[in-house]
């Protein structure tokens, strides 16, 4: 072979290898594309219940307006899911007016997410329920429990009640875009960690067990039902002190497929 037939050779053979990794993109590119998941859009909503009637710059009508400004498919409650057909004359008798209003609203879009025990699961909650649970009559012997007046649960107690002061006035003021901006729920952090370190060494540790287990259940639910509905706009409209819950979930654990969206309207 000749010196310049030899030179050809060896160019050919380093175009060829130089090439043969890009074959393998160029052969990917002919496969059937996957179909793509629309994400579902996910807005959480912190209600104020009653507080509603008073605070003049997020009253019903205002929530009503920024969850019907949504356009949403699905409206989630927090109620249990098997309160949703619940007569609304018993509804309005254990549940904030917001939750019965938006049942009656949004009919067959909505869907509960809440969980108030295993005991209560399946049966129909009486007027004045929380009471008669175990966390309920539980709750009922702080104020005179003897553990709960040493100088340091005094000192957290303080606290505590310095913190709900600022919640409140926040509630009592605020528009719906401020109450659901992250300064709230930051008090609501702040206050469930105070309350937990009140009750741990006490017999009422089981209080911030129950709760911390009721908002792990609670955006567990949500996050399987925004799951399963991929493309559709989801409003979720909770209590205000269990938004943080909710999204602190969605932060540390992002869900595939789901979008959230702020709440920014005034």
């Amino acid at each position: 072979m000749s010196q310049v037939s030899s030179r050809r050779a060896a160019l050919a053979f380093m175009l060829s290898a130089t090439l043969m990794p890009l074959a393998a993109p160029a052969f990917a590119r002919k496969r059937k594309a996957q179909p793509r998941i629309a994400p579902a859009t996910l807005m959480v909503v912190a209600t104020l219940h009653d507080l509603h009637e008073v605070n003049p710059r997020y009253g019903y009508d205002d929530l009503y307006r920024l969850i019907a400004g949504f356009k949403p498919d699905w409206v989630g409650l927090e109620m249990r899911p098997e309160d949703v057909t619940g007569d609304p004359v018993w509804l309005a008798s254990v549940y904030p007016k917001e939750v019965v209003d938006l049942r009656a609203a949004y009919g067959d879009k909505v869907f509960g997410f809440d969980w108030l025990g295993d005991e209560l699961n399946g049966k129909p909650l009486p007027v004045g329920w929380f009471e008669s649970t175990p966390i309920g009559e539980l709750q009922a012997q702080t104020g005179d429990a003897p553990e709960l007046h040493t100088p340091e649960k005094q000192a957290l107690a303080v606290r505590l009640s310095d913190i709900a002061t600022q919640k409140r006035a926040v509630l009592e003021t605020a528009s719906a875009r401020q109450v659901n901006d992250g300064r709230y729920d930051a008090l609501c952090v702040a206050y469930d960690n105070t309350l937990k370190a009140y009750y741990d060494g006490t017999r009422f540790a089981g209080i911030t067990a129950f709760n911390t287990g009721r908002k792990a259940r609670i955006a567990a639910n949500i996050a399987q039902f925004a799951k399963a509905h991929s493309g559709e706009r989801i409003a979720v409209i909770t209590g205000p002190d269990h938004r943080s819950a909710v999204m602190n979930f969605f932060a540390g654990n992002p869900v595939d497929h789901v979008v959230m969206k702020p709440v920014t309207k005034a």
